[in-house]
């Protein structure tokens, strides 16, 4: 999709040097070159929006530096190790979970903005050094330095994903044109780019075991998949309406 955008962009350009070079030489500019820009135009525009997605904004409750002094110290202090990155919003919130989410701005073109989410469940499952570990790898998923490019892999394979619920149900005739390219290309683009977000994830581990050390890291991590495998078969077992609801969630935990 990004190739093809492109392929349209350079003809857009082509005619417009066409046009510029005919006015600069004092000759008359091509007609051709003109229904091109049009054409061009015509087809660009609609395939941006195309790729544009609203991703929605974690739930939980905003934090600020008051609410959580020592969470936004910590933050600080891994973020300077590892990579300094703004973060939009900083949220706390019922779920098994901590992440990073990157909202796409302009759908795969970029513009991430960073929404840390902690969960409350997930806080009192570890201990303060276990979670430490587990904040920093998060945060090295932003990449930094050398791993740049290996971020933005992990981050543009992210936002495919955002677009696989779009193009299943098309809105329109021109989505479903899109769709079959994106079914074509995307899990092409998955396996092509699958080493590249292992060795991001590798890289991620290895900086969040500087921060911290491997044995506390180890330890966050086999308490997280004991506890999400807890709350999924043993305390939400007794409760049959959310259950199955809290069983998806703990998958989820674990994958």
């Amino acid at each position: 999709m990004l190739f093809r955008s492109g392929l349209i962009a350079l003809g857009i350009l082509t005619c417009c040097f066409s046009i510029l070079w005919a006015l600069v030489t004092g000759g008359t500019p091509s007609i051709l070159a003109s229904i091109g820009i049009l054409a061009g135009a015509a087809a660009l525009i609609p395939t941006i929006r195309a790729l544009r997605v609203r991703v929605a904004a974690p739930d939980g409750l905003l934090l600020t530096p008051e609410d959580a002094p020592d969470l936004f110290r910590l933050i600080d202090v891994i973020a300077r190790k590892i990579v300094a990155v703004p973060f939009a919003a900083v949220k706390i919130n019922g779920d098994f979970k901590l992440g990073i989410q990157q909202i796409p701005r302009w759908g795969v073109f970029g513009g991430y903005a960073n929404h840390l989410y902690v969960g409350a469940p997930l806080l009192l499952a570890l201990s303060a050094d276990e979670f430490c570990a587990l904040l920093a790898h998060e945060i090295a998923h932003l990449g930094g330095g050398q791993r740049r490019f290996g971020a933005w892999i992990y981050r543009v394979r992210e936002s495919w994903q955002q677009l696989a619920s779009k193009f299943a149900v098309p809105a329109n005739a021109f989505d479903r044109t899109l769709a079959h390219y994106y079914r074509w290309y995307v899990p092409w683009f998955y396996a092509y780019s699958f080493a590249s977000a292992r060795t991001h994830e590798y890289e991620s581990d290895q900086l969040a075991a500087y921060v911290t050390s491997a044995q506390t890291l180890g330890r966050a991590l086999i308490q997280v998949e004991l506890a999400s495998r807890f709350l999924s078969d043993i305390y939400w077992a007794r409760f049959p309406i959310w259950r199955s609801e809290e069983r998806r969630v703990g998958k989820e935990c674990r994958s």
